[in-house]
């Protein structure tokens, strides 16, 4: 009889210890079934779904990831937008008492990418598309003046917008700034329509050699039976002259020209001072004139280039030589050189 007692209580014993493992891993169960923890910049809700026992608690380090919903079966999570430029980083952690787990949330910097090269664009009286690339990652409003609103439009599509210009019947050169933004960032465009024989004619102008800022009077520019151009006056007073060709709806100056005899035995020179402060004389090497709209709705013509490798001015040099071989000295530097009507700039 004893014997069975020993029995019975080996028995109750081991049930009731059995009872105590099935508890203690009823409530240290927390599995994690499934995440969403990565995000781009316009954030979004994210979840941590799970099985577990117990209180569930959840906490989350920052103030841009905010707890929507805890229980047993889910944690739900908002994460705000990111403007900035870099991307950021959480920590949340779940625990049900005797586990924990934490989470690192992922979230993308904004994105608003668009062609440095392409905030100008030029083109001819007839009707065109002008395409730009833009990358963003929010959307971006558009805005056209309303007064150029007639004549230009735009289409948004996968790889940026395409301005839409009509054709120009107006027999004058007409432009329009637009700007394009997205929460704190935007880019700004200028769209200019015109005959490029427009830039022929006499205007004034102001140039800077680095150091002060000279004025131009009365620089001519004349449009050759062959098609070409010839742009007078820049040195004022003397005959020398620049060629030039229509190009991309500008007058583009070949570097290397060779002017002639300066003074007695000297000789002049028109050359390209480039993006990285060279001098070139390689006649595939060009300059820009072409025009630009402030912001008063006027246009100069400008010798800026669009894009960042463009020239950074250029110079007229004085050689020994009719070769071009010997040079002794830059005669003049011409940097941020403008032509304009005289009642444009005061």
């Amino acid at each position: 009889m004893r014997k069975l007692f020993n029995i019975f209580l080996f028995v109750l014993c081991s049930v009731a210890i059995a009872g105590c493992n099935d508890t203690e891993s009823s409530e240290s169960k927390l599995e994690i079934k499934a995440v969403n923890t990565n995000f781009q910049a316009t954030g979004g809700k994210g979840y941590i779904q799970l099985q577990s026992t117990g209180n569930i608690t959840a906490d989350v380090d920052v103030d841009w990831c905010v707890l929507k919903e805890v229980n047993p079966n889910e944690v739900v999570f908002e994460v705000k937008e990111n403007t900035g430029y870099s991307g950021r980083n959480a920590l949340l952690t779940i625990s049900n008492g005797v586990k924990t787990e934490a989470f690192n949330i992922n979230q993308s910097g904004a994105v608003f990418i668009f062609g440095k090269d392409e905030w100008m664009l030029r083109t001819d009286n007839k009707a065109a598309t002008l395409p730009i690339k833009l990358q963003s990652s929010f959307d971006y409003t558009i805005d056209i003046p309303a007064e150029a609103q007639e004549w230009l439009s735009f289409e948004q599509n996968a790889k940026g917008i395409n301005f839409k210009v009509k054709e120009n019947t107006s027999g004058k050169m007409r432009g329009a700034i637009v700007n394009v933004a997205a929460k704190d960032r935007s880019a700004s465009y200028q769209v200019i329509q015109y005959d490029v024989d427009e830039l022929t004619g006499t205007w004034q102008g102001m140039f800077s050699d680095g150091q002060m800022n000279y004025g131009l009077k009365d620089v001519t520019i004349e449009k050759q039976e062959n098609g070409t151009y010839l742009l007078s006056n820049m040195l004022t007073g003397l005959p020398y002259k620049l060629k030039a060709k229509a190009v991309d709806n500008c007058l583009a100056f070949g570097a290397g020209q060779n002017l002639g005899v300066f003074e007695d035995n000297l000789y002049l020179s028109f050359e390209i001072l480039s993006s990285d402060l060279y001098y070139v004389k390689d006649p595939s090497v060009t300059i820009s004139l072409g025009p630009v709209m402030l912001t008063d709705g006027t246009f100069v013509f400008a010798f800026s280039g669009i894009k960042e490798s463009d020239p950074f001015g250029f110079v007229f040099r004085v050689y020994e030589d009719a070769e071009l071989q010997k040079v002794i000295d830059n005669l003049s530097i011409f940097i941020n050189c403008i032509l304009f009507k005289e009642d444009i700039i005061q």
